[in-house]
């Protein structure tokens, strides 16, 4: 992690709003801007297929010398889209998230310093700030200037509470920062609960809505808005759990995709975090079941055969994926069910390494060779500090 943290700094004076080509309808490039990754010109060649969706009667509209309106192709990414703010939020958020935990463990006040400038750069300082709006997030030329789909480009921002908290101490992060990031983030909360992209997203019946939910709580958590966080955390057994988790464990709105294996796990890994916030608000979503027998831990259990090679998996994935990927949920279920046969299955995924990062913010609970539980440490060293009472678990 140092060496991330090493190789960011320095690096972050064009992750803000304002780099972006183009000027958003409201003529503020403060207002974040982004188009739908997996949409593209619809005189592009190609067709789209019957995973696309609301792409399928577009090539019967359209206009062979603009282009438009785009076509959605599931799946498939247009690098026009890096052109947009999602490709600086996403490098802004990832350092920011190397540089808290190298702060956290080394004490090196260079970490926590440059970690301050770039929040302040992207939600903070007048001339580059972003508005608290996702407004025109993942827009579609020639469709909509805007979508509540679009708040998954801040699904990435769910960890922001941790990463403040992992800064607790530190001499860079003045009261000023710490209040305006509160501040913010409260805005943006209201945003997300009253506008019409939000409403929009928070009636997703898949990974959408999920990571909305889980970005709501972790966003009101911060800044207060305790009431908004119980809202979401009393709603979502019924809301989330029995509306996207079948009796078997099976995810069939993520299963559906042409990327299934990573859409699954992606909406697994926003199961967790909803769980692990909404108990800040008393309520246990994970032993909850569904009427008809769904259960986040069902939907994990589904997975594990597949991801220890036990199984073929029976659907669509176009691109690259490692079920080592899976390494953070193993890692936490074994925690969080008190189950260390999910620590001894670590054993068996691929790719997994000592120095990953998940050591360090999830040690392991419970010794594999043994399965007794020993003190908490990670595996490459007892942890130097103890995680701040801010920390909410969920982050990363």
């Amino acid at each position: 992690i140092v060496t991330i943290a090493d190789s960011v700094i320095g690096k972050g004076e064009n992750w803000t709003v304002m780099v972006k080509a183009m000027t958003p309808p409201s003529g503020s490039k403060h207002d974040y801007e982004s188009i739908g990754p997996y949409w593209w010109p619809c005189n592009n060649g190609s067709h789209p297929t019957e995973e696309d969706g609301e792409g399928d009667n577009a090539a019967e509209k359209c206009n062979e010398k603009t282009g438009l309106p785009w076509v959605r192709h599931d799946g498939v990414h247009n690098p026009v889209t890096d052109n947009f703010d999602s490709k600086p939020n996403g490098e802004m958020n990832s350092a920011f998230k190397a540089l808290s935990i190298a702060y956290f463990f080394t004490n090196n006040e260079t970490y926590a310093s440059e970690a301050v400038k770039t929040i302040q750069r992207w939600y903070l300082d007048d001339a580059t700030k972003m508005n608290p709006n996702l407004n025109y997030g993942q827009m579609i030329p020639g469709v909509c200037a805007g979508r509540g789909i679009g708040i998954i480009d801040t699904s990435s921002w769910y960890g922001i509470v941790d990463s403040l908290a992992l800064l607790n101490g530190s001499a860079s992060l003045d009261h000023d920062t710490y209040s305006g990031m509160v501040k913010w983030f409260g805005e943006y909360t209201a945003w997300l609960h009253t506008s019409k992209n939000g409403k929009d997203e928070s009636n997703a019946k898949n990974n959408h809505g999920t990571w909305f939910d889980a970005q709501i709580q972790s966003f009101a958590l911060l800044s207060g808005n305790t009431d908004i966080a119980k809202q979401v955390a009393e709603a979502a057994g019924q809301k989330r759990v029995a509306e996207e988790i079948k009796s078997d464990g099976q995810m069939p709105m993520e299963e559906a995709r042409t990327k299934s294996k990573s859409y699954c796990t992606f909406n697994l890994l926003a199961f967790f975090n909803l769980a692990r916030l909404a108990s800040h608000s008393s309520v246990n979503l994970w032993n909850y079941t569904a009427p008809a027998g769904g259960s986040i831990r069902k939907a994990f259990d589904w997975i594990v055969p597949y991801a220890l090679g036990q199984k073929a998996w029976p659907f669509k994935q176009i691109e690259a994926f490692t079920w080592g990927e899976t390494f953070e949920l193993f890692r936490r279920a074994s925690v969080v069910f008190q189950d260390p046969q999910y620590e001894k299955m670590v054993s068996s995924l691929p790719n997994v390494h000592v120095d990953d990062v998940v050591n360090l913010l999830y040690p392991r609970l419970y010794n594999v060779s043994t399965m007794m539980q020993p003190r908490r440490s990670s595996a490459i060293g007892t942890v130097p500090r103890p995680m701040p009472k801010s920390w909410s678990g969920i982050m990363y």
